[in-house]
This record gives structure tokens, sequence and C-alpha cells, in this order.
């Protein structure tokens, strides 16, 4: 039996041998892939803004923090201000209207990756109305004075971090002080016990043969509890595959 495993492993290393230019393609195709999520993750401001307000004239603000538009619309003026976070799905585009006084006016989703679903149960429910009105320089955090929709608190952290980002950046604009607390970052049990799940993993092939079985079995049910419930952590095929193409969120995230 020995002898057929050493066979086996003789004849993977001989294909292997033969075919050296499939590991570097691979490498190559992931760095390309990368590359050109870099440079075309960067989408046309000003045309999804014009597609936002199509009876406004948007005109970009040079020198602003951030990403910062002025938008008119009649007889009145206000700032869009735009920022990206992390959604469920990916990164998610949101432009925070404000008016002349430093308040919301609106928010808009520009551009995202999340289930349309998800999405309709935003468009169609009260979460944008919490932003409204409030000044661009409080603090704006989830579970603090914004309520996170039910069944969808990833992408709700996600937006209500744009949001903040965005009316963050404006207040320079509107000479406001700075009267808001920045998010820290919080690492506990749940983050050390998920590096050690990540550990885990990646000793996989160090357990014996004949543990390995059982190892792989606890494995698996150890990731679904910690971050699919614990947690409740977006670790998916599709964030794997953003992650590929460049869309990197913040540490926090």
């Amino acid at each position: 039996m020995s002898q057929r495993i050493s066979n086996r492993s003789s004849r993977s290393r001989g294909k292997a041998g033969r075919f050296p230019w499939l590991r570097l393609a691979a490498w190559l195709s992931l760095a390309v892939a990368f590359g050109v999520g870099m440079i075309w993750q960067q989408p046309d401001y000003g045309r999804l803004l014009q597609q936002a307000f199509p009876k406004g004239e948007v005109t970009a603000l040079e020198g602003a923090s951030g990403d910062q538009f002025r938008l008119v619309l009649g007889d009145r003026e206000y700032l869009l201000s735009l920022a990206e976070s992390q959604g469920y799905g990916g990164p998610m585009l949101v432009a925070t209207r404000i008016g002349a006084s430093g308040r919301i006016v609106d928010t808009h989703l520009l551009t995202h990756k999340e289930t349309p679903g998800y999405i309709f149960r935003f468009n169609e429910g009260k979460f944008y109305r919490q932003f409204d009105g409030k000044p661009v320089n409080r603090n704006i955090r989830l579970g603090d004075d914004i309520d996170a929709l039910t069944g969808a608190t990833l992408t709700s952290r996600g937006l209500t971090t744009a949001v903040r980002e965005a009316a963050h950046n404006s207040v320079e604009h509107f000479e406001l002080p700075a009267n808001w607390q920045e998010p820290g970052f919080e690492a506990g049990l749940k983050e050390l016990m998920a590096i050690l799940l990540f550990a885990a993993a990646f000793m996989n092939k160090r357990v014996p043969r004949k543990h390995q079985k059982r190892y792989n079995q606890a494995l698996s049910i150890a990731s679904v509890v910690l971050i699919g419930y614990w947690l409740n952590s977006a670790l998916s095929i599709a964030l794997i595959g953003s992650l590929l193409l460049g869309y990197i969120p913040s540490p926090q995230q």
C-alpha cells in the first residue's frame, strides 16, 4: 500500500514538473486581476451623481477633503460628499447631500455589490431617514444614534461608516468643530478566537493522517459557529474575490 502511495505522489510531482508554468500563470493571473481591480475600481463620480440628481448641476470641488461636489438645484445649493465602505458583498459608494447649515439632507447609495433584496429593504424602509437632519460633526455610529436594519447588520454598518466618513470630510467646508469621537479598534476574545481558527486551518496539513478527518470536521463546525454565529462576519467567496480585485476594507472592518 505504501508503494502505491509513493507511486501516486511521484506521478503528481511528475505532472507538476512537466507544467511548471501553471503555477506561475496562476499567480500572474491573480496579480493582473488585482491590478485591474485597483485601476477600475474608481467609478465616474460625476456621471453617477448626475444620474442621482438629473435636474441638478454638479461640479467637483478642488482641494476638498475627500471627494466633494457642489450641487445646484434651482435656487438652492448643496454639498455632495462621497465616501466608500465595505458591505456584505463588497464596496459601497455613498453620496451624502448636505445643506448650507451643515446638516445632512439625505443619503444616496450610488454603487454596491449587495443582494438586491437587501437593498430593496433599505430603499423602502426608514434606515436612510435616520441620517436626515443630523449635523455633520456628530458621531453617527451604528448602535448609538443609528439603528441597524434587522437581518442586515453588515450592510447597515457599511452604510453608516460611509455616511459618517462623508459627513466628517465636509466639516472643514462648513468651518465646524470636530465634535465627534473616532471609533476605536476593539480587539477582544472574539478576535483572538478568529486568529486561532485561521492558525488551526493553516496547520491542517501537519495533522497526522489518521486524525485529519476528525480535525477537519471540528474545524468546519468551529468555523460555522465562530464566524457565522458568534462574530456574524461576512467571510464568503464574494468577499475573497473582492479582496483579490483590490477592494481592501479598513483594518477595523
